[in-house]
């Protein structure tokens, strides 16, 4: 409640506050998914309830001869998601990835999207191109009406909102993320920050992703101290493409950057190396 500057807590008494930041990341995005209770299926957004739910996956699998897997989604995480599954199961699973518009991501270049539909053939993953509408005990059907045997699924449908945002009166774009200045301020109230997923920045280039979030935090780290202080705000700037490092199979990656694309270990190397320096 951005009048009241209160937040309402399901178990717990009410917090007022005087500065706010909200950073709670997204959801997996299944507003247009009919989901029946039966269904089998976890949720790649927010991660740790995937890493959560793998106990869940790893007792469908093990107590199958050979499981048909669902990913819904084509963006770069379902493959990602199909290789690491693929290892770890190895001939146990049969993996389909079913998505509107495989690789769609707009700064993956030709080679690297080559590549990785090249690893995807030689593992045995099967690529459908189509719109998930439902999701039964075991099948999905899709807006063409055709029905696909799946007996686990893996929404990995990109980024959603949870139902709090939809419930407060806090500004929001058409897609239902907060809206915000270049000060990472809310459209709606001054006093309350807002970074990452979540965020939706006015008149700029809005792209879901950890590197965007990170960039953001630098920026908020600072806003909320010379906001506290009375000071002028810095602005944030979004880069227009950043370094894509994807896991595939046996400590390789592929390196995606404007026109390059590689792929070794070396490359899974670097990946290790930034992400262990990152945290």
């Amino acid at each position: 409640d951005f009048k009241l500057n209160e937040i309402t807590l399901i178990k717990n008494p009410n917090i007022r506050f005087d500065i706010l930041s909200i950073n709670t990341g997204s959801v997996s995005k299944i507003n247009k998914i009919l989901i029946s209770n039966d269904a089998k299926y976890v949720l790649v957004k927010p991660i740790n309830k995937l890493v959560r739910d793998l106990p869940k996956i790893d007792k469908v699998i093990n107590n199958s001869i050979i499981t048909n897997i669902t990913i819904v989604g084509g963006g770069i995480s379902a493959y990602e998601l199909s290789f690491s599954l693929k290892q770890r199961y190895k001939d146990k699973l049969k993996i389909l990835i079913v998505g509107k518009s495989n690789l769609a991501e707009q700064n993956i270049n030709r080679f690297t999207r080559n590549k990785i539909e090249d690893i995807s053939r030689d593992m045995g993953i099967r690529e459908v191109q189509g719109e998930v509408i439902s999701i039964s005990k075991n099948n999905i059907t899709l807006a063409n009406s055709k029905v696909i045997e799946s007996n686990f699924n893996i929404i990995s449908t990109g980024s959603g909102t949870p139902n709090w945002v939809d419930k407060s009166f806090i500004e929001k774009d058409e897609d239902g993320f907060i809206l915000v200045n270049e000060k990472l301020q809310s459209k709606s109230n001054n006093n309350i920050f807002v970074s990452g997923d979540i965020a939706s920045v006015i008149d700029n280039f809005n792209f879901k992703s950890g590197v965007m979030a990170v960039r953001q935090g630098e920026v908020l780290k600072e806003n909320i101290f010379f906001k506290l202080q009375n000071k002028p705000l810095l602005s944030f700037k979004p880069q227009k493409n950043w370094l894509y490092i994807i896991g595939t199979y046996n400590q390789k990656a592929i390196l995606n950057y404007y026109f390059f694309s590689f792929h070794g270990r070396w490359c899974w190397k670097l990946k290790t190396y930034i992400d262990k320096k990152f945290i």
